[in-house]
């Protein structure tokens, strides 16, 4: 290759497939597509005039290119004069098939024999790298681990753009700009905090050490510093101080010490990017809706507004973003008029994307939300757009879930709040009461932190927002806390007049919230008028903002309303945040992280003031209980009618159905029962807000198959007006018909409700999972349980014949519902080898299984015959006597999912298991699947013979390997089939590291 001749080059190309492959289409013979990084992420090679040509083809229809840093042009047409000489060399070689698993980048798959021979590797040089194509087949076998060995992660941030955000855990050996030495051991750390066994022997191979005697006492530290104080109440309760000085010594100890992966050394690189990045995007923006693209432009604020239909609510935040650019040398201002002296410079957002994603590989969801919101910043503008659909897009809150509750920042923070609770709990006398409120809490993160080291006995949590959409999903998040109450709370309006009377709790936790009103010092005033004498408000904020929150949550209504004269930015720096609160009657301040503290850099605080004395004491007698109530749980008396017109749907009242599960939603998004629902009252009388709209159009669009965004809401709309908006919209598309099936049909909710970890049954034989919805009952409430049906039994394809196959189709149903350890899994006859076979891979992957159950199944033999023999008696002895009623109920609930008559009492066996079995929540699921599968005409016997035949094949032919966990075998009293003699029933040579553990 060295003696290729140098004119040649490479050039990324930001651009999908097909507009590459037409730009080089005309400089074939030089120019080839040397690389297939990403849908969008292509590498073109070859002759370095042609090259240049078709960079210029693409630059004007505005797709942004970058040259690479290479010493030939790889795998273009200038590499066919060596392919030859490269082929006799290559012979020469001996070849091995690989030991271990190798993605080919020439396939894109999983390499097979041909990567041990000459052809391959000539190939190879020739044609393009498909690179994406082997990320997506590494994330289909499921794996969740990429380690990159290699100076930079430039690979890592390139695989992340394949798959998924959620996707894996990324980790570099080296990263330029660290320590090789300091990247190495963060990433090993990384690698045991996923479960991966460490060689500890090994990896202090190379250095002596010594055992040191520690102290055998706790260590002892002292504090000398002097809190900032406000002025001294002049009388003060000693245990108020106490408590005071407490909570001052714990938080300031806990904000000392920081996650592991909070990685501050990187932050400001980090910040950096960031900026570049907003940059880019509000250049963009503003060129998508044509401003400043010829030189000498002169615009104020208001001229901006009016001519280019900007909506007046981002008033404020224009003003800052052309701020910002005089800043950065782009414009200049005169008085209230900025001016550009030449056109808008290209933005480069690409390069500024792939630089932040580099430089925050552990965080792309903040990447991603920074992304979307980016993209959609001109529409968002306008009006087009909804800020709240791109921070919680399709309705999901697992953005904010993850900057709230999951980042290394946000841990990090709420681990200060939790000692600051911790503290007051412990000063606090046993025989008195706590009553702690938190306002505006959202989707709860800093609540998740709080609640397990409350008492339940003595304590109240009112967990309040603005909108009851967070209201309810709190419910089903914090129900295993009985000692939380939800109530609504507009803590910019008077706390008494919303049922809250004055100087009722004892802390108020508000985690950036405070600042997103219109009067900070009114909001306070409220706040401190429910605060007890000597009580403790808690709050968390960002005191130094990243620009980045300017183009994501500084688009929302809350953070632009404010109008108290904070200029152009409604955050607080730390000093004036103790100012306010000292003006506000609060008489003592602290602020963590302190100055100088190396987490200073993350531009967030915890500030803990406590409220002064009133003039005439409060009491703990004073206090009442009139609080406000929560709403009872009434909509469960309307459950089983609501159910019952769901499941009669017939093809000629598909309208009405429909129409009441959009009736249903919009209740079950208030929070109210179906019978409270006015079909005539406007959904904004009836307190839908903007959230709850979100998530309306998300449901509709996943459930009814119309798009109607939240912008296309009709004025004042009511549910009937909403209902003609999508019946028009129906009647208009040619795709109108039931919705789909979900992505996968196996998956079927038992009882999705509970707290505790899900626990999936994998079907037997038959491939049905009704066996399940006895044991089901039995677990409980609070115990959500999914069964997996066969692959196949919905119509969704031919059945897979290997056990292997099934458990990563399953793999990937289980974790739409639990992404991430720990899992339960268990299975009855045939599942319990499928329910083995699962926990292998995942354990493979590095996953943790906390439980496999195998219940009441032995294990087969090594004989094949015997096991054909064995299935044919199971099928003709047991089966029926154990499948056929269910699979009776199959068709009888399948049936009656399109029947609006009253079954006969004359049903027998199965009629009356079918009525008990309707009552289930969970049936109602999987019978409204049923009846779309009937509807498409796929009637469910055309599957069941299939998938037994294959599921029995899958089972002789299955070879289970040792597995390194641990199996929980339950047994019934009368076994189903003959036991083997020992007590393991044959599982205990799969598991030779621990005893099977007989329940």
């Amino acid at each position: 290759m060295q003696s290729l001749s140098p004119d040649g080059e490479m050039v990324a190309v930001f651009a999908d497939y097909a507009q590459v492959k037409d730009a080089i289409q005309p400089y074939a013979q030089q120019v080839a597509i040397a690389a297939i990084n990403g849908a969008d992420t292509m590498v073109i090679s070859g002759e370095h005039e042609a090259v240049g040509d078709a960079i210029a083809i693409l630059s004007a229809a505005g797709v942004e290119t970058k040259r690479l840093n290479v010493s030939r042009a790889f795998h273009s047409p200038l590499m066919e004069s060596i392919l030859a000489e490269f082929e006799q060399v290559a012979r020469d070689i001996t070849y091995s098939s690989p030991q271990i698993k190798v993605i080919s980048n020439l396939t894109g798959e999983v390499a097979t024999d041909e990567i041990a021979t000459p052809d391959y590797w000539c190939r190879h040089i020739r044609q393009p790298v498909r690179f994406a194509a082997g990320m997506e087949t590494i994330n289909r076998d499921g794996y969740q681990l990429f380690l990159e060995c290699g100076p930079k992660p430039t690979l890592l941030g390139m695989g992340r753009r394949c798959l998924p955000e959620s996707a894996g855990h990324w980790l570099p050996s080296l990263r330029q700009g660290y320590l090789d030495w300091q990247q190495m051991l963060q990433s090993c750390a990384m690698l045991y905090l996923t479960g991966i066994p460490i060689d500890w022997s090994g990896f202090h191979r190379d250095y002596a050490h010594c055992r040191l005697q520690l102290p055998t006492y706790p260590f002892q530290r002292s504090r000398f510093w002097f809190e900032r104080i406000a002025d001294q109440p002049s009388q003060e309760k000693p245990e108020a101080c106490q408590r005071w000085q407490t909570v001052v010594a714990a938080s300031t100890d806990q904000a000392q010490t920081g996650p592991f992966d909070l990685e501050l050394h990187t932050y400001q690189a980090k910040l950096e990017s960031y900026d570049s990045l907003t940059t880019a995007y509000v250049l963009t923006a503003l060129q998508n809706l044509g401003i400043y693209r010829q030189a000498g432009e002169r615009h104020s604020v208001e001229t901006l507004l009016a001519q280019f239909n900007i909506l007046p609510t981002y008033r404020k935040l224009l003003s800052k973003w052309l701020e910002r650019l005089v800043t950065e040398g782009i414009l200049k201002q005169n008085e209230q008029v900025f001016v550009n002296q030449k056109s808008l410079p290209k933005a480069g957002v690409d390069s500024c994307l792939c630089q932040a994603r580099e430089l925050s590989a552990n965080a792309p969801q903040l990447i991603n939300l920074i992304q979307r919101c980016g993209e959609n910043l001109a529409d968002v503008l306008i009006g087009k757009v909804k800020p709240l659909e791109l921070i919680f897009p399709g309705g999901s809150s697992e953005i904010t879930n993850y900057l709230y509750q999951q980042s290394p920042e946000a841990r990090y923070f709420n681990s200060i709040a939790r000692s600051v609770i911790e503290a007051i709990v412990k000063s606090q006398p046993q025989a008195k009461s706590l009553r702690i409120l938190e306002v505006g809490a959202g989707t709860g993160g800093t609540t998740s932190s709080l609640l397990p080291i409350l008492p339940k006995e003595r304590t109240s949590y009112w967990f309040t927002d603005v909108s009851n959409l967070f209201l309810e999903r709190a419910k089903q998040k914090f129900k295993s806390y009985p000692f939380v109450r939800y109530s609504l709370l507009d803590i910019e309006q008077n706390p008494e007049t919303q049922g809250y009377p004055l100087h009722s709790f004892d802390v108020i936790v508000a985690v950036n919230v405070l600042h997103a009103t219109r009067n900070i010092e009114q909001t306070l005033e409220n706040v401190r008028s429910l605060l007890v004498p000597d009580g403790l408000l808690q709050i968390i904020e960002v005191t130094n903002p990243p620009s980045w929150l300017d183009i994501t949550f500084g688009l929302t209504e809350g953070w632009q309303g404010f109008e108290d004269g904070r200029g152009n930015n409604p955050l607080l720096s730390q000093a004036q945040w103790e100012s306010v609160l000292g003006d506000c009657g609060f008489e003592r301040v602290l602020s963590l992280p302190s100055s100088g503290s190396p987490t200073e850099i993350l531009g967030q605080h915890v500030l803990i003031a406590q409220s002064e004395r009133l003039t005439q004491d409060a009491t703990d007698s004073d206090r009442t209980e009139t609080l406000p109530q929560p709403e009872p749980a009434v909509r469960e008396v309307e459950e089983s009618s609501r159910r019952d017109r769901l499941v009669a749907a017939t093809p000629d009242n598909l309208q009405q159905s429909w129409e009441y599960r959009l009736h249903d939603q919009v209740a079950s998004i208030l929070g109210i029962s179906l019978s409270e629902l006015n079909i005539d009252t406007s959904l904004t009388h009836l307190g839908f807000d903007s959230l709850m709209a979100v998530e309306l159009t998300n449901w509709m669009t996943k459930e009814l198959g119309v798009n109607i965004p939240v912008v296309s809401f009709p004025a004042g709309a009511n549910i009937t007006q909403l209902t003609n908006q999508v019946r028009e919209t129906l009647a208009n598309t040619a795709t109108s018909k039931l919705p789909e099936c979900q992505p996968y049909p196996c998956l079927i909710p038992l009882q999705p409700q509970g707290s505790q970890p899900p626990f999936f049954c994998i079907h037997p034989i038959a491939g049905v999972v009704f066996p399940y919805y006895e044991l089901t009952s039995l677990l409980g409430d609070d115990q959500p349980v999914y069964g997996l049906q066969s692959f196949s039994l919905a119509g969704e394809g031919k059945p897979l014949t290997r056990i292997e196959d099934m458990a990563a189709h399953y793999i990937k149903a289980i974790r739409t519902v639990q992404p991430q350890r720990p899992y339960i899994l268990g299975g009855w006859s045939f599942g319990a080898y499928v329910a083995f076979e699962i926990a292998q891979q995942l354990q493979q992957n590095g996953q943790t299984v906390a439980l496999l159950a195998v219940i009441d199944t032995p294990r087969l033999s090594g004989n094949k015959t015997a096991n054909v023999m064995m299935l044919s008696k199971t099928f003709i002895t047991v089966s029926l006597r154990y499948i056929g009623p269910y699979v009776y109920d199959y068709f009888y609930l399948a049936k009656a999912a399109n029947s609006s008559k009253k079954a006969s009492k004359n049903g027998g066996w199965a009629m009356k298991r079918v009525s008990a079995v309707m009552k289930s929540p969970a049936v109602a699921n999987v019978v409204l699947q049923e009846s779309k599968f009937i509807q498409l005409q796929q009637p469910i016997l055309r599957h069941l013979l299939p998938v037994f035949w294959a599921n029995s094949k899958a089972l002789v032919n299955y070879v289970p390997k040792v597995y390194p966990g641990k199996i929980t075998l339950f047994q019934s009293s009368k076994p189903w089939v003959a036991s083997p003699p020992d007590k393991g029933w044959g599982w205990q040579d799969l598991v030779p590291s621990s005893p099977i553990e007989v329940v």
